[in-house]
């Protein structure tokens, strides 16, 4: 899970399937602390940074100088304990988030090979956030095409319609179904669709 939204999914797959191996990356040391259900030696919090506020390109530059160490300490252990598949979790408008992803994705694609699997399963942007927010969603996602990752994109305006939800409970209610879902994605290559929210 990469950035605040991609954590929080990392941290309710933990809770929700405890035998899952999880792991977060962050910039802010404020997202970096919510991962409660997470060891602290499965968290990283990336030196000298203080989050990216929708500057995608940022965290894409951070990636260059401390991708290294993403990879050594949380990556390269899982992958020597015999971790077939990795599905990486972010939301598209943000920064920390899809910008860690693209990177990570681009590493993966040029170094796993065919024994390790991976996919990648992103959270759109409500339909009311900003510009900057849907160009960082374009831009990832043709990135992400352009590597022929298998993507899986939740949409957050289906879970809009609910009268009386703040905005953390739809989080929430987001975060469950992509959780209670978790299992189709492995599948995704395979798939046009996945479900009626994705």
């Amino acid at each position: 899970g990469a950035g605040e939204g991609g954590s929080q999914i990392a941290n309710l797959i933990k809770k929700m399937h405890p035998e899952a191996i999880c792991k977060t990356i962050n910039t802010s040391p404020n997202d970096h602390a919510k991962a409660t259900n997470l060891k602290e030696e499965d968290k990283l919090l990336l030196e000298n940074t203080k989050g990216f506020a929708k500057k995608m390109k940022a965290a894409l530059e951070i990636i260059q100088s401390q991708g290294e160490t993403i990879v050594e300490k949380l990556i390269i252990p899982e992958l020597e304990q015999g971790v077939e598949r990795i599905i990486l979790h972010a939301t598209t408008g943000g920064g920390t988030g899809i910008g860690i992803t693209t990177a990570l994705s681009k590493v993966f694609k040029e170094n796993l090979g065919d024994d390790v699997k991976f996919a990648v399963s992103l959270v759109a942007p409500f339909e009311y956030d900003d510009s900057t927010a849907f160009k960082n969603t374009l831009l990832s996602i043709k990135m992400l095409e352009e590597l022929q990752v298998p993507t899986r994109i939740i949409s957050n305006s289906k879970f809009l319609n609910r009268e009386g939800s703040s905005e953390a409970d739809i989080h929430f209610k987001v975060n469950r179904y992509i959780v209670s879902t978790l299992m189709e994605i492995l599948d995704v290559p395979n798939k046009k669709t996945i479900g009626r929210n994705t």
